[in-house]
Parts: C-alpha cells; sequence; structure tokens
C-alpha cells in the first residue's frame, strides 16, 4: 500500500485536503470519487504533506477515541443498515459517504479500501489507527453472524449512551460545586490582593501591629506580589502540562487510576469499573467470541490497565489452560460476593451471557444509587465549608476595619 496526499473539493464545493492508502495512483483516485470528490492534486504523501502541525489537530478528550455519544450513533447506523441486508463493504461505504466527521470518513474509507482489495475485516482494522473502543472492534469483527449482529449493535449503542449519561449527570452535579470553589478563591484573591494592601499604611502610621490573621494575609499578598513572575511561570507550566497530557490521551490513562486510589470513591470506581467489564464481557459472548477473548476485549474496551484489567487477563490465562475463570476471582476478597457468585453460576451452568447481565444491572444500580448519595453529600459539605472560610475572612477583615476606626479615633 503506498500513502497518497490529495487536495479536492467536495459536493458542495468545499476544498478539502487529506491522506489515502491505495496500491497505485488510479486505485486512489477511484477511492476518492466514489466519496464524491473532485481531485485537483494528488501525489505520494510524505510525513510534511500529511502530517498537520500541533495548533491544526482535532483536540481530544479520550485518547484519540471518538466520544461515547458518537460511538453510540455510530453502532446504531451499522446496525439499521445491516438490517437493510447491506453486505459489510456497502456498510463500510454508507458510513463513508454519509458521516460529516472527517475522522471517520477518511477511518471507514481506507477500511472500505482494505476489504475491497481482499483483506480480511480484522486485518482492516488492524491497519488503521483505532477511534473506536475495542468491544466496537469486536463486534464488527464478528460480522459473519449477520442475522446476530444488529441486535448486538443496538445493545452496544445502548450501553455507550448509558456510560455517556453516567458521565454527564456527574460533571452537571459538580458544576455548582465548581462555581462556588472559583467564586471563593476570586473573593480571596480580591480580599488579598486590594482589600488587606489599602489597611497596611494605616497600621503603619499609627505603629500598630496588624492582628495575626491580617498579619498573615499580609504575607501572602507580599509573596504573590513578590514572586508572581515564577509562579505565573509555574502555573503555566501545568496548563501546558495537562494540555499535553489532554492531546496526548496520558490524562484519560492516568486519571482512572489516581481517582480509583482515593478513599471516598474507590468502592464506587470498583462497581463501576465492574458493571462495564460484565456488560462488555456479555455483548461479546453474545457475539460469539470465546469467553478469554472476550474478557480481553472487555478489559482493553474499559481501558482498565489497573488492578481490575490485570485480573481480567489473568482469568483470561487461566481458561486458555483448561480452568475457570471464577477460580482467579475468588481470590480477590475486594470483589463483589454477588458478582462472584452470579460468574460461579454463570460458567458451571453455561449460561455467562445471562448472569452477566443480571450482574452489571444490578452493580449499575449500586453504582447510580452511591454516585447521587454521594454528590448530594458533597454539595452542601462543600457549600457549608466554604462559607465557614468565607465568614471567617470577612469577620477577620471586619474586625480590622474596626481596629482601625479605634486607632484613628
Amino acid at each position: 500500500m503506498v500513502a497518497f496526499s490529495y487536495s479536492a473539493f467536495n459536493a458542495t464545493g468545499k476544498k478539502e485536503k487529506g491522506r489515502v492508502e491505495a496500491a497505485t495512483e488510479q486505485r486512489a483516485l477511484d477511492i476518492l470519487k466514489s466519496r464524491c470528490l473532485t481531485v485537483s492534486y494528488i501525489g505520494e504523501a510524505t510525513d510534511l504533506t500529511f502530517e498537520k502541525p500541533w495548533y491544526a489537530r482535532d483536540i481530544s478528550f479520550s485518547g484519540g477515541l471518538l466520544s461515547l455519544r458518537e460511538q453510540a450513533a455510530i453502532a446504531r447506523f451499522i446496525a439499521v443498515l445491516f438490517e437493510a441486508r447491506l453486505s459489510l463493504l456497502e456498510v463500510l461505504h454508507a458510513i463513508q459517504n454519509t458521516t460529516e466527521n472527517d475522522t471517520i470518513r477518511a477511518h471507514f474509507g481506507n477500511i472500505a479500501m482494505h476489504v475491497s482489495d481482499g483483506e480480511k475485516i480484522d486485518a482492516a482494522f488492524e491497519a488503521e489507527r483505532p477511534i473506536f473502543s475495542p468491544i466496537f472492534y469486536g463486534f464488527l469483527r464478528s460480522s459473519d453472524a449477520a442475522n446476530a449482529l444488529p441486535s448486538l449493535m443496538h445493545a452496544l449503542a445502548d450501553q455507550f449512551d448509558q456510560q455517556a449519561k453516567a458521565r454527564d449527570d456527574v460533571v452537571s452535579a459538580l458544576i455548582y460545586p465548581t462555581i462556588l470553589v472559583i467564586a471563593s478563591i476570586v473573593l480571596v484573591l480580591v480580599v488579598v490582593l486590594v482589600l488587606v494592601p489599602s489597611l497596611v499604611p494605616i497600621f503603619e502610621n499609627y505603629e500598630q501591629e496588624p492582628s495575626f490573621t491580617i498579619g498573615i494575609l499580609i504575607q501572602v499578598n507580599a509573596t504573590l506580589r513578590g514572586f508572581w513572575i515564577p509562579l505565573t511561570i509555574g502555573f503555566t507550566a501545568i496548563g501546558f502540562t495537562g494540555f499535553a497530557l489532554v492531546l496526548s490521551g496520558g490524562l484519560q490513562k492516568m486519571l482512572p487510576s489516581v481517582v480509583a486510589r482515593l478513599p471516598i470513591v474507590r468502592g464506587l470506581v470498583l462497581r463501576s469499573q465492574l458493571a462495564q467489564l460484565c456488560r462488555s464481557c456479555q455483548l461479546l459472548l453474545e457475539a460469539g467470541e470465546p469467553l478469554p477473548t472476550a474478557l480481553r476485549l472487555s478489559s482493553d474496551a474499559l481501558g482498565a490497565k489497573g488492578h481490575l484489567g490485570r485480573i481480567w487477563n489473568e482469568a483470561a490465562e487461566l481458561v486458555e489452560a483448561g480452568q475457570r475463570a471464577s477460580v482467579v476471582f475468588s481470590n480477590y476478597s475486594f470483589l463483589p460476593r454477588n458478582f462472584l457468585e452470579l460468574f460461579r453460576i454463570g460458567e458451571e451452568a453455561n449460561r455467562l451471557p445471562e448472569t452477566l447481565k443480571a450482574s452489571a444491572d444490578t452493580l449499575a444500580i449500586e453504582t447510580t444509587t452511591e454516585t447521587q448519595r454521594l454528590v448530594k453529600l458533597v454539595t452542601p459539605v462543600l457549600t457549608l465549608v466554604m462559607g465557614v472560610g468565607i465568614g471567617a475572612l470577612i469577620y477577620t477583615i471586619m474586625g480590622a476595619i474596626m481596629e482601625v476606626n479605634e486607632i484613628a479615633f
């Protein structure tokens, strides 16, 4: 395969630039024409012709993967197309020609090209940079089961929507506490940088020592004013580091492991991840994947490279060695008992999809209930703490003002 860079005009007359892989230049032109593009330039791509500068790249908050909502929409569209009895190649071309997302269009266009050149669907997807969750590709690789695939893709879309809704609920619930924290920080900075300095000359004129709290605020003000350059550089460096982690996907890899270590939410994160693992494994088993593959793919889909991911991969290895996965899970006492029992029963009775679904539903309900309880608790506690802190600050300032009045009179 040869990579070709191109410039072309789409059906609306808008100019597009990109890259396409093909065996020959003529084959690349045929692919571009199938996308309803009028090619104005095509040539062999180099790193310089195709690579975008950093400021022109799309910002991704999920390590290069599409959002859960986008993956759900594509999954439902694929299900509808398979229900219309289209072939795999027709499905790939339909997605390529109808999406408005350039990344999705290029992704499925290249995969369709690989498939049309005779490659297997597994190799075609592996040849491209992943933009979907591994479980998504696991379902597409099971495309031989054409009768079951539409219902499975609908189920996968529902799972993505549920995960997205859970995240949206948590984010929405944290908006008010976040605004409260920001407002409190701004108020403290105004007091330290504006109000406190105006009191200093009065104490100096009357040769009076300020109170302990006012003295601390004066020292903070002096520190901020004296070291504002290194402080600015430091916070800017932290900001750029965070931005780089977002662009590279490193933040997505680090955040779950950091959050999972917090004492208050540790159990909540465990149940949430376990519910997603059970649901993913259930869907993959229903798609016809063997248990070891389902265990590994569900772990990869969650991005669980931590403790749970290692347990899931250990279970897959044990199944391949001819033993039961439930033996591995039973060695970890922190796993919920209902999950351990349901998995054991499902494995022994050869009804794992059903028991995994029941376990996922139970864990999801527990997670939702605990999340709502935690969020409802955090907001008033945070409001109370911030109120007490701001009240103490205002009391200190008012005391200083009264002290100044006494000195003046």
